[in-house]
């Protein structure tokens, strides 16, 4: 599917009820966009921005609240497909909303996306989203996927771990997808950008580890050591074993090496 191009056709721009038209994004299909909920003092800035990312995408802009304060703000909408001719409802057989590029701005703001009514939903096995689903408030599974604060430049289907696909089968109209931003106690207002391609994006395997552990277990010895045993069900291009101590759960270092079943320290 091809979005270029929106126009209001109903209400007041960036409002609740307003309505926007992208024509033909298939041949003889047009998509309504229906705002149905503003939250939280978000703001919708552009609709379709072409600035970065993809031509072809819906690629909304929201604001984040011009007050200072920590809390949750978006803009939701109703997505239908109807025939140009007539105006009827138009059914696809499965239809994909993959969402690009779900991060921050690196230090106290998060970017979020959500969906209801999905069949389906795939992210990277090494994502950076955090995963959220709820049945209340609606018809269907609404899932949110939270980005972190690191930011990813640019607007790229190739960053796999910020991205998430919603699939769908049978559609003729999406009842509600969310974007917005997740702010800190204080933070920088400023637009948020966000890409929503309808087509596949793939999202490849990523082998995380090379090691597929069967079990890992520690044992404190008489409050001064901890005893740490592992097995192993397979491993692949694997050398060694690191082993690091940290004593405040963030910085750590290295105190020894496994190295062919022999530690060494």
């Amino acid at each position: 599917m091809n979005f270029v191009a929106p126009a209001l056709t109903k209400g007041s721009a960036g409002t609740e009820g307003a309505e926007y038209t992208f024509y033909n994004v298939t041949p003889g299909v047009n998509a309504i966009f229906t705002i149905t909920n503003v939250v939280g003092g978000a703001k919708l800035t552009s609709m379709d921005d072409l600035t970065y990312g993809y031509a072809a995408a819906w690629q909304p802009v929201v604001k984040t609240p011009s007050n200072q304060g920590a809390g949750e703000s978006y803009v939701a909408f109703k997505i239908e497909f109807v025939n140009t001719i007539g105006g009827g409802s138009y059914q696809y057989d499965c239809a994909q909303l993959s969402f690009i590029d779900v991060d921050g701005d690196g230090s106290h703001v998060r970017e979020f996306v959500a969906a209801r009514g999905y069949d389906s939903y795939t992210v990277a096995n090494n994502t950076i989203l955090t995963l959220s689903s709820t049945n209340s408030g609606g018809s269907g599974t609404l899932t949110k996927a939270v980005g972190t604060y690191g930011t990813y430049n640019g607007l790229d289907t190739g960053a796999y771990v910020t991205n998430i696909n919603f699939n769908f089968k049978n559609v003729k109209k999406i009842d509600e997808v969310r974007v917005g931003n997740i702010t800190d106690q204080s933070f920088t207002v400023q637009d948020r950008y966000s890409c929503g391609y309808f087509r596949n994006i793939t999202i490849p395997s990523i082998s995380i580890l090379p090691v597929t552990y069967t079990s890992f277990n520690g044992t404190v010895i008489d409050n001064k050591s901890v005893n740490l045993n592992w097995i192993t069900a397979q491993e692949i291009n694997n050398n060694y074993f690191e082993v690091e101590r940290s004593f405040n759960n963030a910085d750590f270092k290295l105190v020894g090496m496994v190295l062919d079943g022999f530690a060494t320290t």
